[in-house]
């Protein structure tokens, strides 16, 4: 009997994974003549998935958005040799739905866009608008952040790195990761995420640039970080330095992100 129970376990194993991959589709995508940007409007249902591939190289700035009338909709983003079913660059469920940050690779990348497993299964649809932008990498290594931040102690956070990476926890390889779970923020409405590399031949530093606004709060409307991170030996990444600034609701102090507290 367990022999029996075991092989229908296995075929519908299979059936399962053969449905979900028959509802995948990839998409290559092009942008226009003299333009670096390009715009989709698609619609999602169920366990449906599009895999949205473009290429790019290293040190160019990458931005996606994600604009849908379902809260259960995102994306991932994937770096050129790996694509759904491998750790992706980009989590869209667990950092929102904008990207934007430098690339660390030449390549294909991949973006999918999906419903979460739980929307999926109540067969959910999603109409979205997805719009991808690629610019030159002079452009990106340009591009300065001229924010007056105050420095804040990071206090013994590092310490957990290391043991949060000995007890197989995936975080610690990833500098967005470690950062977001620094900051802790828990009452914005909007997040915005850059990260750059400071090198992209070889990546082990890197700056984070974290952004929430239209904040449940009477003064403050936005709150911007900025992290420095630095890859240790072990190949985890540790802090090196913090900075914030708020931004102010109108009437209550300055409009543009500043050390300066609001009122």
């Amino acid at each position: 009997m367990k022999s029996i129970l075991f092989s229908i376990t296995i075929v519908l194993t299979l059936i399962s994974y053969s449905s979900f991959a028959n509802d995948s589709r990839d998409e290559n995508v092009q942008f226009a003549p003299n333009t670096s940007s390009t715009s989709i409007k698609e619609t999602i249902t169920g366990y449906e998935t599009v895999n949205y591939r473009l290429d790019a190289k290293a040190g160019q700035l990458m931005e996606v958005d994600l604009k849908t009338d379902n809260t259960a909709n995102y994306f991932n983003i994937f770096v050129p040799g790996k694509g759904p079913g491998d750790e992706a660059m980009f989590i869209g469920s667990n950092k929102g739905n904008h990207y934007e940050g430098t690339v660390p690779a030449d390549g294909k990348y991949t973006v999918q866009v999906y419903l979460i497993r739980s929307a999926a299964r109540r067969n959910e649809k999603a109409n979205y608008s997805l719009e991808i932008s690629i610019d030159a990498a002079d452009k990106a290594q340009k591009s300065t952040d001229e924010t007056d931040y105050e420095v804040i102690d990071y206090g013994n956070f590092n310490e957990t790195i290391p043991i949060a990476w000995e007890n197989k926890e995936e975080w610690p390889a990833d500098p967005v990761m470690v950062s977001l779970l620094f900051i802790n923020a828990t009452d914005s409405r909007t997040q915005t995420i850059t990260r750059n590399y400071e090198s992209t031949e070889s990546p082990d530093s890197a700056t984070v640039i974290v952004t929430n606004e239209n904040l449940m709060d009477d003064s403050v409307s936005g709150v911007k970080y900025k992290l420095k991170l630095k890859k240790n030996g072990s190949g985890v990444w540790v802090i090196e330095s913090v900075g914030k600034a708020v931004k102010c609701w109108e009437g209550r102090g300055h409009s543009d992100y500043s050390a300066k507290p609001c009122s």
